[in-house]
């Protein structure tokens, strides 16, 4: 998925750029947008929080932690997720930037 086309990875490119930001929170495309970014930007100082990624493997950039509930079809191939049963709360506060 080519995520970085996403008028999404634009805004959040754009708020990086425009102000100090350390946390990000996405869920669903955005959490692939935020990944692919910070994918894109390996020297940026900033954390993730992704919740429902839909990426498949495991997930090697420190910077990110990603969740998941057991059943999701779209974060089935997040291998590095935590996984939570149900409904898992997911909340974007204490992000500078969420998606």
């Amino acid at each position: 998925m080519r995520t970085d086309l996403n008028p999404r990875y634009k805004i959040l490119r754009d708020i990086v750029n425009t102000r100090p930001v350390t946390h990000i929170t996405g869920h669903s495309l955005g959490a692939a947008t935020v990944g692919q970014f910070l994918a894109n930007n390996p020297h940026l100082p900033v954390t993730a929080h992704l919740h429902g990624w839909p990426t498949v493997g495991q997930n090697t950039d420190t910077r990110i932690t990603s969740f998941a509930g057991h059943f999701d079809p779209v974060a089935v191939g997040d291998f590095s997720a935590q996984r939570r049963w149900m409904l898992y709360p997911h909340s974007y506060s204490g992000s500078d930037a969420h998606f």
